[in-house]
């Protein structure tokens, strides 16, 4: 027997999350799923989407890895890219709180999302696995996370480096993620951002 899960998107297209065509994926479908999705289950004393923690996971990787790919920049901007898409399967999938997504008997949604983000990432010219890049990347995303944590629970905490983690709009959250995408596609038209 094969099963299909199929849902609907915000467009009236439709998606198999068992078996996810990348010619299917758009950026407009995960912009705007993670700009009204809500981090830590929406459990923060704020209102805090995963588009605007998208964005600054990407920010992130331009500010830390610069100076490191400063010889290719093809490698850099894909590093960016695929920053400000490490969570997109979100987009279809939803924010699942991470003590419950590691159990062992979350196995089966962890492969899913990982056949999703293989086809998003397939979808915007990512290579599926790429361990440097990745490893910048959770760096990136674990000072961002506590930054969050001292921010969503208002927590006086002393941060090494600020971050900028805000709490903004799904407007603006949406906004920002998709300013971020342009000026990584094509930095020399819209500039650092």
């Amino acid at each position: 027997m094969t099963y299909t899960a199929t849902i609907r998107l915000y467009d009236e297209t439709e998606l198999d999350l068992l078996r996810p065509d990348p010619s299917k994926i758009a950026i407009d479908h995960i912009a705007i799923a993670l700009s009204r999705e809500g981090r830590y289950a929406n459990q923060g004393r704020l209102v805090y989407c995963v588009a605007e923690h998208s964005y600054l996971v990407a920010a992130g990787c331009y500010s830390f890895a610069r100076d490191v790919f400063d010889k290719d920049q093809e490698v850099f901007r894909l590093l960016q890219l695929r920053a400000l898409f490490h969570d997109s399967g979100e987009a279809y999938l939803r924010d699942l709180p991470g003590p419950l997504k590691k159990l062992p008997a979350m196995a089966f949604y962890r492969e899913i999302e990982d056949e999703l983000r293989c086809a998003i990432f397939e979808h915007f010219g990512l290579p599926v696995r790429d361990e440097v890049a990745d490893g910048y990347i959770e760096l990136v995303d674990k000072a961002i996370r506590e930054e969050e944590m001292a921010v969503l629970w208002c927590k006086k905490v002393e941060l090494p480096v600020p971050l900028g983690v805000a709490c903004v709009s799904a407007f603006e959250a949406r906004r920002r993620f998709m300013e971020a995408y342009k000026t990584i596609q094509d930095p020399r038209r819209f500039g650092e951002y």
